[in-house]
């Protein structure tokens, strides 16, 4: 690969991401010993602003790309989505009795599935006629 090369001649810096390849963030950023060998005499202040740059993005996260999750059709997770869709909501019994689950497995699909894995936000109210609701907002 001629960028190795380059590199173990000491030409380049490898600081600033210009590919990635097997997860690793690659970035070619070349120095003023490089650019000499090329025939252009560097700026001044070039190293400084280079290392700016590389303390930068150094420090910066790179996020991953979060993938859209959807619930399927057909299953429990999609029947309990739609009984919190529903206007009155649902009380935890009347999902447990729909779903055939204990409590604390409503509980936690509703924490774990349905809060954190596909973003919903649900809110529970207190019903003086019927009790503890939950409900998916928006």
């Amino acid at each position: 690969m001629v960028g190795s090369a380059f590199l173990q001649a000491g030409l380049f810096g490898e600081d600033l991401v210009w590919r990635e390849a097997d997860g690793q963030c690659l970035t070619l950023v070349i120095t003023e010993a490089g650019l000499r060998a090329i025939g252009v005499e560097p700026e001044a202040g070039l190293s400084e602003a280079v290392a700016t740059v590389v303390e930068a993005k150094a420090h910066a996260t790179v996020a991953p790309t979060p993938k859209e999750r959807r619930s399927r059709e057909g299953t429990k997770q999609a029947l309990l989505i739609g009984l919190l869709r529903r206007p009155e909501g649902a009380m935890l019994d009347e999902l447990t009795k729909a779903t055939g689950w204990q409590t604390h497995t409503v509980r936690g699909a509703m924490a774990g599935t349905l809060k954190s894995k596909l973003g919903l936000t649900i809110v529970s109210d207190k019903d003086v006629a019927r009790g503890r609701v939950y409900r998916i907002q928006g």
